[in-house]
């Protein structure tokens, strides 16, 4: 009979456990798309910059701040060497933080955590609520951990894009904690077992 054999169990086994790691990169594929909302609220708050230097055009429309960047606003929190903020109508439309890396980090709504960002440049269009990572790009959130050399995250959305550009994209989804098995228990010599 064919397929009862070792090479017909062997067979059967590969493709139940090609089958199983499918379903798990189905699950942390949709875990990663969950939206995580930055909180709206930072948008109402003040910006606060501060930085060793800052150079200004004229009309103040650029401003160029270099040297341990920091800007805050609500629960958004940037930190670089270098930020090209750029002002429309008065109003702060973009900035962007260049380091080794440049770090960004936000509070997400709905008690979900927080979002921890670093890469090289990091691109803020505040007009368009999108944020622009690339260069060595490694972003935490809640759902877990993504790495690659560009990810664009849509603030309004929580939309993740990454990869595309040729590079690879890897993640990791950490196991929630009811999920992980509880240890062995060793009985001790105290408990009369040999």
């Amino acid at each position: 009979m064919e397929g009862t054999g070792s090479e017909g169990v062997a067979g059967l086994t590969a493709r139940v456990d090609r089958r199983r790691r499918c379903l798990a990169l189905g699950i942390a594929l949709l875990l990663l798309s969950v939206p995580a909302f930055a909180l709206k609220n930072d948008r109402k708050q003040p910006l606060d910059v501060a930085a060793d230097r800052s150079e200004s055009s004229v009309d103040g429309s650029t401003t160029t701040l270099t040297g341990n960047v920091e800007i805050q606003q609500g629960s958004l929190q940037a930190s670089a060497a270098r930020a090209d903020v750029t002002q429309t109508n008065g109003v702060v439309s973009r900035v962007v933080l260049t380091g080794n890396p440049a770090r960004l980090s936000q509070r997400l709504d709905g008690g979900q955590g927080q979002m921890n960002g670093l890469a090289s440049r990091i691109d803020y269009e505040l007009t368009v609520d999108r944020i622009t990572l690339q260069g060595g790009v490694r972003l935490e959130r809640p759902q877990g951990i993504m790495e690659s050399e560009k990810i664009i995250y849509r603030v309004d959305s929580g939309q993740l894009d990454a990869g595309g550009d040729g590079n690879r994209v890897t993640f990791r989804i950490e196991p929630k904690v009811d999920e992980v098995a509880a240890p062995d228990v060793v009985p001790s010599p105290a408990d009369g077992r040999p």
